[in-house]
């Protein structure tokens, strides 16, 4: 068995921009089905993160070591589609390749703008993180 790197997207944003962002950046194939329903699938659909086999050398959740140039990949994305301005959110989920669903599902919060390099690296496995897309109109 080996991790796996999805991802959930709101079904109302698939759509010709998103598409498009995701096969300029190479990431994201949707899914046929899915077998963990960690969201209702009239609500969103789900997505490989990477068209890899697995993704048990991936820089998410991978420590000190992590690689910074696929970080960086990822981020490029997530704010590409943050600039597009059609998405709220987007989700991802490591976690080890089976159809059983964590339980409890541990979900965790995070606006794009917070977001690094440092964060990636730390992402748990198990967990579903929902990354924020909107624009603040404030600053912390």
């Amino acid at each position: 068995m080996c991790y796996m790197l999805t991802s959930y997207v709101p079904k109302k944003y698939v759509k010709e921009p998103f598409r498009a962002i995701c096969k300029k950046h190479e990431l994201l194939e949707c899914l046929d089905g899915d077998d963990l329903f960690l969201l209702a699938p009239e609500e969103a659909l789900c997505f490989r993160v990477n068209d890899f086999h697995c993704d048990c050398g991936t820089a998410i959740g991978g420590g000190e070591d992590a690689d910074s140039e696929e970080m960086q990949r990822y981020l490029a994305f997530w704010k590409e589609l943050q600039s597009n301005g059609r998405m709220s959110y987007i989700t991802l989920f490591k976690h080890w390749a089976s159809d059983e669903r964590p339980n409890p599902l541990i979900t965790e919060k995070i606006h794009i703008d917070d977001l690094d390099e440092r964060y990636l690296a730390s992402m748990k496995t198990d967990v579903l993180y929902k990354i924020h897309l909107y624009k603040r109109r404030y600053s912390l």
